[in-house]
């Protein structure tokens, strides 16, 4: 937080944060509930499958999310990567430009 805020403001946005934190965790828990609470129970248990079903939607976001942090550091991994490595068109023109400055000529052959 002491990056984003001044000295002053750090500690009341970091007592920010910690209320959000919490109210996500409640909301996440009570819509688990919603979902495990759409099966009826029996014998006062739930049965596996809405509790698969929760958790299974909770991996489904938490994927969601990984994807929406990994896809810009995916694209300005493949940038550098393009301008690491000469592209297809530019390779041809490169390779002749070194394949004609090590073509000897025969004065310089007979030198060598």
């Amino acid at each position: 937080m002491a990056d984003y805020f001044t000295g002053e403001f750090a500690a009341r946005a970091n007592g920010a944060l910690n209320p959000l934190h919490f109210g996500c965790a409640f909301t996440i828990q009570y819509g688990i509930g919603l979902v495990v609470g759409q099966w009826s129970s029996q014998d006062g248990h739930y049965p596996v499958a809405p509790y698969q079903a929760a958790f299974g939607l909770c991996l489904a976001l938490q994927v969601l999310a990984l994807l929406w942090f990994a896809v810009p550091w995916f694209r300005s991994f493949i940038s550098g990567l393009r301008l690491s490595f000469p592209s297809l068109d530019d390779r041809g023109e490169f390779v002749r430009a070194i394949a004609e400055e090590t073509i000897l000529e025969p004065v310089q052959g007979s030198e060598w």
